[in-house]
């Protein structure tokens, strides 16, 4: 098959007059964050000429989480600002100005939350860790189809 289109990936910071142009011109300008110097803009172009623009940018996603029971609430919320802290360190070493936490349907509503439509695109990660017997991850672990989610097999 032959790809019509061409698409080049490039940080907001090096980014040609022109695109930038473009991109500010095509766009509304205000639901993007161009101080981040780390933002990606990926420009889609057929015959040579650039017809599309994506912003995308290095981010932490908070999923998840797991509290021993036995916690007290002063410990859940000290143990809350270390790990924030840890992750605003982390989002620095990789460029990103801002991390996001997937917060349960239960929970209360916060007062900085927004809300955000999200289409998930999974991407496939080749790793092959190695365990202590010398058997590797994923002669442990499977990806189970319906939920997306790894599961433990024997």
């Amino acid at each position: 098959m032959n790809n019509l289109f061409k698409t080049v990936i490039r940080k907001w910071a090096g980014l040609p007059f022109q695109d930038v142009t473009n991109l500010l011109t095509w766009s509304d300008g205000e639901s993007v964050d161009f101080g981040n110097r780390n933002l990606l803009i990926a420009s889609a172009s057929k015959e040579g000429q650039t017809i599309a623009y994506l912003v995308a940018e290095p981010t932490l996603i908070i999923s998840n989480n797991a509290v021993d029971p036995r916690t007290t609430p002063s410990d859940v919320r000290q143990i809350g600002v270390s790990i924030d802290a840890a992750l605003a360190e982390k989002a620095k070493e990789i460029g990103a100005e801002r991390f996001m936490i997937v917060l349960p349907n239960e929970a209360p509503t916060q007062p900085d939350e927004h809300v955000l439509r999200v289409v998930y695109r999974n991407i496939s990660q080749n790793t092959t860790i190695t365990c202590n017997d010398g058997s590797s991850i994923e002669q442990r672990f499977s990806v189970d189809p319906r939920t997306n989610c790894a599961k433990f097999i024997n």
